[in-house]
């Protein structure tokens, strides 16, 4: 008989968040992230950041195979395309 063994990839945990916003707003959002060429939720998730850790900003420097991703001095936050 045989015993196959499912072994998932590790992942970090990580919390999901719902936001509303009025559509101007969002519509704003959307505008500023396509014209930066990142998904919204990277877009929302980066400023987020910007906030928590007011530190020296880069914006996408490394993309390679759908990924990207942004640095905030000594954090780095990747995102799939």
């Amino acid at each position: 008989m045989r015993k196959d063994k499912i072994v998932r990839p590790k992942r970090a945990p990580r919390a999901i968040v719902s936001v509303p916003f009025e559509r101007a707003d969002f519509e704003a959002i959307e505008n500023a992230a396509e014209k930066q060429g990142i998904p919204i939720s990277a877009f929302i998730r980066i400023a987020a950041l910007r906030r928590a850790y007011p530190l020296p900003f880069t914006y996408p420097q490394t993309q390679t195979a759908g990924t990207a991703g942004i640095t905030l001095e000594n954090l780095t936050v990747w995102y799939a395309a």
